[in-house]
């Protein structure tokens, strides 16, 4: 079963959900993370950027003053407006229990 929106495996949807997430910019820089949840209005552009519940990612950097975050996802880096981070849930990998790639989608 998908969800139709974005087509996202549902399965993988309700693995990350039960976790509490905290908003990507209140997360470390260098912590691995996975994505727990995206609010819907920024949801179709980040899925464009590959970047979905599910994903794992890490702050690499981070401007001051409200600026942009630079987040590593896979090997592609993407540098995220204040906004559009706010709008992204995170918790640290180690809550979730996998490595990139281990999922069975």
């Amino acid at each position: 079963m998908r969800d139709a929106s974005l087509d996202i495996p549902t399965r993988l949807m309700s693995d990350v959900r039960h976790l509490d997430g905290i908003p990507l910019t209140c997360a470390r820089r260098g912590t691995p993370l996975v994505v727990v949840d995206i609010e819907q209005a920024a949801a179709v552009e980040l899925a464009r950027e590959g970047l979905i519940p599910g994903s794992h990612l890490q702050i690499v950097s981070r401007v001051p003053l409200g600026g942009p975050l630079i987040v590593q996802l896979g090997r592609v880096r993407l540098a995220l407006g204040a906004a559009l981070a706010a709008a992204i849930r995170a918790a640290p990998r180690e809550a979730w229990g996998t490595e990139p790639g281990q999922l069975d989608g």
